[in-house]
C-alpha cells in the first residue's frame, strides 16, 4: 500500500545517520559463502588468488538451484535498465542450466529519477521474506522507468504479496540495514556503477547473451 511504501521513505530518514563504521566492518568481516544442502549453513568459496572477497549476506536472494556448483554474484538496481536486460539473461541461463548456475542478488540503488527506485528495493526485501522476490523482481523490471507508490502497490498485489506479512516487514529496520550493508559492500569493492557481476571474485564485464555466458563459464565444453 502507499502507506508502506510512505513508511520506507521515512526510515531511510531516520536511519541514515547509523554508524558507518559498523556497517563497513560488517561487511568486510563476512566471509564469501555458499549455501549447501538448501539450508542457511555457511562454507568459504574458494576464489583465485587475487581474487576479491565478496560477502553474501543471509538477506541475498538465490535464483536458481542453490546447490548449482557455479555461482554468479550480481549487484543490480530495480531501476536500472541495463540490470532490466541482464536480468532477462539470467532467467533464461538459469532456465537452460538450472543444476549448474545460480545467481546471488545482491541489491544496489542508485536510480533517484526519474523516481527513487530505494522503496521498491525495500519491498524487495520483504519480498524475499515471504518466497516471492523472483515475482516481485520481473514485475519491477517490467516497469523500471516507473516505480511510482501507485505502480509498486499494483507490483503488491500482483506479486501476490501477503500484505499485512509485508507491512510489519517494511515496518522494521531490518530492510535499510540490509540495503546499507550491500552498499558498505560495493563501496568495498569500488563498485561505481550498476550492474556489477563478479565470478569467483572476479568482476566480469557484462555479457549481454546466454551464449556468451555458456562460453564464459565453459558450460558449452
Amino acid at each position: 500500500s502507499r502507506a508502506i511504501i510512505a513508511m520506507t521513505q521515512m526510515k531511510k530518514t531516520l536511519l541514515i545517520f547509523l554508524p558507518a563504521i559498523a556497517i563497513i566492518a560488517i561487511a568486510i568481516f563476512i566471509r564469501v559463502v555458499q549455501f549447501q544442502n538448501g539450508s542457511n549453513d555457511r562454507a568459504d568459496i574458494n576464489t583465485q588468488q587475487g581474487a576479491l572477497t565478496i560477502p553474501i549476506l543471509a538477506d541475498d536472494p538465490i535464483i536458481g538451484n542453490k546447490k548449482a556448483p557455479i555461482t554468479i554474484i550480481a549487484f543490480e538496481d530495480l531501476g536500472c535498465s541495463h540490470c532490466a536486460e541482464v536480468d532477462q539473461t539470467f532467467s533464461e541461463l538459469t532456465a537452460a542450466y538450472p543444476k549448474q548456475v545460480k545467481i546471488i542478488w545482491k541489491s544496489l540503488t542508485v536510480t533517484r529519477f526519474p523516481h527513487d527506485a530505494r522503496p521498491a528495493h525495500t519491498l524487495s526485501f520483504c519480498a524475499n521474506r515471504q518466497r516471492k522476490f523472483e515475482e516481485f523482481k520481473s514485475l519491477a523490471f517490467a516497469n523500471y522507468q516507473q516505480l511510482t507508490p501507485f505502480v509498486l502497490e499494483q507490483i503488491i498485489n500482483d506479486a501476490d504479496l501477503n500484505t499485512p506479512k509485508l507491512e510489519r516487514c517494511a515496518g522494521t529496520e531490518e530492510p535499510e540495514l540490509y540495503l546499507k550493508k550491500n552498499e558498505a559492500i560495493a563501496r568495498s569493492l569500488g563498485i561505481q556503477a550498476v550492474p556489477a557481476i563478479f565470478v569467483d571474485g572476479q568482476q566480469v564485464q557484462s555479457l549481454s547473451t546466454v551464449q556468451e555466458w555458456e562460453q564464459f563459464l565453459g558450460l558449452l565444453n
